[in-house]
């Protein structure tokens, strides 16, 4: 769900920052990574910049979320290797 956050920014006030979405606790690595990363991963293959980012406390999983077993750079990798991410594909 998308959402919003209004925050309060010493010297410029109160600034909304937009959200797309709030994966919960129980969100398994392949659906991270299909919800998250996928279409970036497309859209670096098809030659445009891309990013993902990982934000958050220091504990949360940020590392395994990128890195681990199935973390989202090994379902690039299987993506790529299997043929299921390719240019053009959503």
């Amino acid at each position: 769900q998308e959402g919003q956050v209004v925050m309060y920014l010493p010297g410029s006030g109160v600034s909304a920052m937009q959200f797309d979405s709030v994966l919960a606790h129980h969100c398994s690595q392949s659906e991270t990574y299909h919800r998250v990363a996928r279409q970036s991963v497309t859209t670096a293959i098809n030659g445009f910049n891309a990013a993902v980012l990982c934000y958050g406390q220091t504990g949360s999983g940020k590392t395994h979320t990128m890195f681990g077993p199935e973390g989202i750079l090994k379902q690039a990798h299987d993506g790529l290797v299997k043929g299921s991410v390719v240019p053009g594909s959503s």
